[in-house]
């Protein structure tokens, strides 16, 4: 079928939201659908301010709520009979146009705000602010269905609608990456991932400043960290194949938003996740999860993890973790969540040629 996506213009390749789209994009290719992209032109911050000073409308949403973008998303519209919507800034777009749609939420903004700058007022104002909106939009009926990405979402989203299909859609995981059969225990830190958005940047200098007064630190293996972070925490670039050995892979974000994808990546490249974010939601029905992603609050808990997994049998280590490894590849896939999403919008596409031909 033909799908329209309404989604975030190519800026960083490996941003988070930038490797959902194209990922899942490709897999709707693969499903045989066909896909023309629409990006909406972003205001500038000024701009943006003001607009979210005049409309009232929630500060993401301000960004993007301009007559030309309306005007430019009507007319490609026409072509099509159902759109995809790509992160929740474009919702407030297509409640001008009558193309049925489906909006994937990658972070409700209200929940993610108040995590990601706790104690702000400014940031308490726009989550109220967001808050509003969400209930008012979600609850219209105007999207017939609406995917999230984590289970945490998913639950919110109900609380405020009954009438709305809720599609749980996480990010796949990459190609897995086998164990070499002599693969041991390597005790070393990755640090995967970018850093350009500012509660990223902000929560990996905090761990590396931190980590920097810890007695007995792991070497840091990682690329493309902020300066700041580097100074206070050598590392070294990888060197080894991800298949040579098991490590631990590091999520240093104190916020609940945004860490998907580097969780599934991580396991795929056989590290074992530490997270100071709460990640274990999504993956709380896979069987030893516990074991595999481990929740830390300080930088000085890292030790005692390590000394925990260290206490494995290698050749049992292995064997567990490609077990683990498989379940999550089954679970999260980026085929199941193009057919699940494919699925949901040929239903509404063809629920509204029905009501079209019956008002004909």
């Amino acid at each position: 079928m033909d799908i329209l996506w309404v989604g975030k213009g190519p800026e960083n390749a490996a941003a988070g939201d930038e490797v959902f789209d194209q990922r899942l994009i490709t897999a709707f290719v693969a499903e045989g659908a066909r896909v023309e992209c629409f990006f909406p032109e972003p205001l500038s911050r000024v701009g943006q301010l003001f607009n979210c000073a005049l409309s009232g409308l929630p500060h993401d949403r301000a960004r993007f709520a301009t007559a030309r973008n309306r005007r430019a998303l009507g007319q490609a519209a026409r072509r099509h009979r159902v759109a995809v919507v790509s992160t929740e800034p474009f919702d407030e777009l297509l409640l001008h146009v009558g193309l049925p749609a489906i909006p994937i939420l990658h972070n409700m903004t209200s929940l993610a705000l108040p995590s990601m700058v706790p104690h702000n007022p400014l940031g308490a104002f726009a989550a109220r602010r967001a808050r509003r909106w969400e209930e008012r939009v979600y609850r219209s009926g105007r999207f017939g269905a609406v995917a999230v990405l984590s289970r945490r979402d998913e639950a919110y989203l109900r609380g405020l609608t009954t009438d709305t299909t809720i599609l749980f859609a996480p990010p796949g995981m990459p190609p897995l990456v086998p164990l070499a059969q002599d693969a041991k225990l390597k005790q070393e830190l990755l640090l995967c991932g970018s850093y350009g958005w500012f509660p990223k940047r902000r929560d990996v200098i905090a761990f590396a400043r931190d980590y920097a007064a810890v007695a007995d630190r792991l070497p840091i293996v990682g690329d493309d960290l902020p300066p700041r972070a580097a100074g206070l925490m050598p590392h070294v670039l990888p060197s080894e194949r991800a298949g040579s050995a098991i490590r631990f892979g590091l999520i240093t974000d104190r916020f609940v938003a945004g860490h998907k994808l580097k969780t599934g990546y991580y396991l795929a490249n056989n590290a074992i996740v530490l997270s100071f974010a709460d990640v274990t939601e999504d993956f709380a029905d896979i069987p030893d999860h516990d074991f595999f992603i481990r929740r830390i609050s300080d930088a000085r808990e890292i030790g005692r993890h390590v000394a925990a997994v260290a206490a494995e049998e290698p050749h049992h280590l292995r064997a567990r973790l490609e077990t683990f490894k498989q379940r999550c590849a089954e679970t999260f896939s980026w085929q199941r969540v193009a057919r699940s999403l494919l699925a949901a919008a040929s239903s509404l596409a063809a629920t509204a040629r029905l009501g079209t031909n019956i008002d004909n």
